[in-house]
């Protein structure tokens, strides 16, 4: 029997079908929508600041230039943020052009901001409105054939991330994921007792990418598409949490729930959370 129990949910970039990606206005709504965590994604600075930023560059339809000049897409390869300093990053735009995707959003400025910025504020926002204390869902953004281009050595990459996380004490709170199995291999490596979360998003047995990667994974995160229930019944028996990712339709929600997954991933966080509040659990 699947071991159902409360499933979280987690907002992904934020609240990404409301409010800007990776920005401070999408995270502090997030707080709102009754989400357990809040996922983010990050990169480095040139001068090895922690952005937080899906791409490893400017988007030229997510992102302005400064004084608003749009991007071409010819343009935004040569916009690695990793070669530019933090205060020339923060001069792009990175709310205001409508979202490709999600027509709800709300279009406002906004910039890509620091890690550390977001957890301050995202901290006192948790303390001023009496809410408990939110979970952090990080993902580091990285490939091997990044290295040096678009971003610094393993080593230092995850050095710099935990730096932030180890300075407010949060480390019971945080989730580092990555598809990056080396990323993965450098944190066990260094840091051994932070969460830390595989993701894929094929179908292959998600054993065989626990085994290349070396360790038993506190969390085997999936594309939904890909989860059947006794894949995960398999991995929540070896102590695996199973996290889905990214559920958006209230059908895939409430089958997510249905699989008891112990969280889900989405862009409406407030929508996932009624579900999942409305749902039935089956008694074990």
């Amino acid at each position: 029997m699947l071991n159902h129990k409360k499933t979280e949910i987690h907002g992904h970039r934020g609240c990404r079908a409301y409010f800007p990606e990776n920005t401070l206005p999408g995270f502090i709504h997030a707080l709102g929508l009754n989400c357990d965590a809040i996922e983010m994604d990050v990169v480095i600075s040139k001068d090895h600041q922690v952005v937080v930023s899906h791409e490893h560059f400017m988007h030229y339809k997510k992102c302005l230039g400064p004084s608003l000049k749009k991007i071409t897409k010819e343009e935004e390869q040569s916009l690695f943020l990793y070669q530019m300093d933090y205060d020339m990053i923060k001069d792009f735009d990175c709310g205001l052009l409508p979202h490709p995707t999600f027509p709800l959003v709300k279009n406002m400025p906004a910039y890509k901001p620091l890690l550390i910025e977001v957890i301050e504020k995202v901290e006192m926002a948790c303390l001023n409105s009496g809410r408990k204390p939110i979970t952090y869902n990080i993902e580091i953004k990285s490939e091997l054939a990044f290295v040096g281009k678009a971003q610094p050595n393993y080593e230092t990459y995850v050095g710099l991330v935990l730096e932030v996380v180890y300075r407010f004490k949060i480390e019971n709170r945080v989730i580092i994921q990555s598809f990056d199995k080396e990323i993965l291999r450098t944190i066990k490596k260094n840091y051994p007792n932070v969460m830390l979360s595989l993701l894929i998003e094929d179908d292959i047995d998600p054993f065989i990418h626990i085994n290349e990667l070396g360790f038993t994974p506190t969390i085997l995160a999936s594309e939904y598409t890909y989860l059947k229930d006794k894949a995960i019944f398999k991995l929540q028996d070896q102590k695996i949490k199973v996290f889905a990712f990214t559920v958006n339709k209230i059908k895939s929600i409430n089958e997510m729930l249905a699989f008891g997954v112990d969280a889900i991933i989405t862009d409406y966080p407030d929508i996932a959370a009624q579900c999942a509040k409305s749902y039935i659990y089956p008694e074990k």
